[in-house]
C-alpha cells in the first residue's frame, strides 16, 4: 500500500530542487508526494502534477518589532494549517529539507508522533536543522564533516540530490578549448542572483585581450533588475553574452562551459560536481554561520576549483585568473577532473533509502 510521505522545503533553489529529485524518486516507488513549501518556494519547484502542493503564510524575516510579529504569526498559522491537513491526510513520514517552511511541517509531526527525517544540504547544520534534528529519528548529511550536529546524532552522510537533468550529462566529458576555439563561460548567483557578478565580471572581462574577448561565449545568470544594465556592459564592451535572471536549462549551460563562477550554494555545487566542470567559488558572504566558505573548502582541498572571499573578488583577481588558464587550459580540464570525482550521484538512492527503512521501521 502506497505511503503518504511529505516533503518541507523553502525559500531557496537550494532548498527546493534537493527535496524535488527526492519527491520524483519516491513518485517512481509508488509513494504519494505532498509538498510544504512558501511562496517563495513556489518559484523554483519544477513538481510532477501528481505532487500535492501546500503552500505556507510564511513571511521574510527581519529584526523589526512589526518584522518579528509577522514572522512569528505566520509560523504560527502556518503550524496550524499542517496541523489541520495532517489529520486528513494521515502522512507516514515527514522530511524537512531546510528553510523556515520545513519548521512547521517537522515540528507538527514530531507533536503528533510522526517519524521525521532532516536532509543538511550545507557543511553547517541550519538554525532550522539544528532544532529540528533532537527529535528527527534520522539526519542526513551532504559532507562527511558537516559542523554544528549534535553529539548522538543518528546521521548518514547521503551528499546533495540533484535533479535528472544533471545525470543526463553526467558522461559529457570536459573538451579543452584549442587556441583558436571558443572559451564558454558561465556566472550564477544561485537562485537568487548575485549582484557582486555583474559589476566584477564585465570589468575583468573588459580587461582582457581584444582577441582573447572576441573568443568569449558568456551565459550571465543575474538579478532581474540587472539585466539591462549588464547587457549594455557586455555590449560596450562586444562581449558575446546572454544575460537572464532564471536559466531554464541549467544542467545543460553547465555541461557546455570552461568556467563556472558562481556562490557557494550545496545544491550548486553538487550540480557541478555531478557533471564535472570547474568553478571559481565566491561564498556568499551574509550565508548564516559562513556556511558557503565551508561547503567550498572540500572543492579547492580537491583542486576542483577556487575559493575567494567576495571582499577579494576584484575585477583584477578575475582577470589574472582567466589569462592563466588560457594561457594553459588543462588547468581547467585537472579542475573539471576532480570536480567529477567528488560527485555523489547515488544521493537520491541513499535517501530514499533511509526514507523506506523508516517506513518498515514504522509498520
Amino acid at each position: 500500500m502506497a505511503s503518504t510521505i511529505v516533503l518541507a522545503a523553502g525559500g531557496t533553489g537550494g532548498h527546493i530542487f534537493p527535496a524535488e529529485a527526492v519527491a520524483c524518486a519516491l513518485i517512481s516507488k509508488g509513494h504519494k508526494v505532498v509538498f510544504i513549501t512558501d511562496k517563495a518556494g513556489r518559484r523554483f519547484d519544477r513538481l510532477p502534477s501528481s505532487v500535492q502542493v501546500m503552500v505556507m503564510p510564511m513571511y521574510r524575516r527581519n529584526n523589526s518589532i512589526l518584522g518579528l510579529f509577522k514572522f512569528g504569526w505566520g509560523i504560527l498559522k502556518s503550524i496550524y494549517h499542517t496541523y489541520r491537513g495532517f489529520k486528513i491526510m494521515k502522512p507516514k513520514l515527514v522530511i524537512g529539507f531546510g528553510g523556515y517552511p520545513s519548521f512547521p511541517a517537522v515540528v507538527v509531526a514530531q507533536g503528533m508522533g510522526i517519524s521525521t527525517i532532516i536532509h543538511e544540504q550545507n557543511a553547517v547544520l541550519g538554525q532550522v536543522n539544528r532544532i529540528l534534528s533532537k527529535y528527527a529519528k534520522h539526519v542526513a548529511l551532504s559532507f562527511d564533516a558537516t559542523l554544528r550536529v549534535r553529539s548522538g546524532t543518528p546521521i548518514t552522510v547521503t551528499g546533495t540530490p540533484v535533479r535528472d537533468a544533471f545525470y543526463v550529462f553526467r558522461e559529457t566529458n570536459y573538451e579543452v578549448f584549442g587556441r583558436s576555439d571558443t572559451i564558454q563561460l558561465l556566472i550564477t548567483g544561485g537562485s537568487q542572483g548575485a549582484r557582486v557578478f555583474s559589476t566584477i565580471v564585465p570589468e575583468a572581462l573588459s580587461k582582457l585581450q581584444n582577441a582573447i574577448r572576441d573568443r568569449l561565449s558568456v551565459v550571465h545568470q543575474c538579478p532581474k533588475s540587472d539585466i539591462e544594465p549588464l547587457k549594455d556592459l557586455y555590449a560596450n564592451h562586444n562581449i558575446n553574452a546572454m544575460v537572464t535572471d532564471f536559466i531554464e536549462n541549467m544542467a545543460e549551460e553547465i555541461s557546455k562551459s570552461h568556467l563556472v563562477i558562481a556562490r557557494a550554494g550545496a545544491s550548486t555545487l553538487a550540480e557541478l560536481s555531478i557533471i564535472g566542470r570547474p568553478a571559481i567559488l565566491v561564498p556568499f558572504p551574509a550565508a548564516k554561520d559562513d556556511h558557503q566558505w565551508f561547503n567550498a573548502q572540500g572543492i579547492e582541498a580537491a583542486a576542483a576549483g577556487w575559493c575567494v572571499r567576495q571582499n577579494q573578488f576584484t575585477s583584477k583577481y578575475l582577470t589574472d585568473q582567466l589569462e592563466s588558464f588560457i594561457q594553459d587550459p588543462n588547468i581547467l580540464c585537472n579542475a573539471a577532473i576532480n570536480m567529477k570525482s567528488l560527485g555523489c550521484p547515488e544521493a537520491t538512492e541513499h535517501i530514499v533509502n533511509l526514507i523506506e527503512k523508516q517506513l518498515s521501521k514504522d509498520k
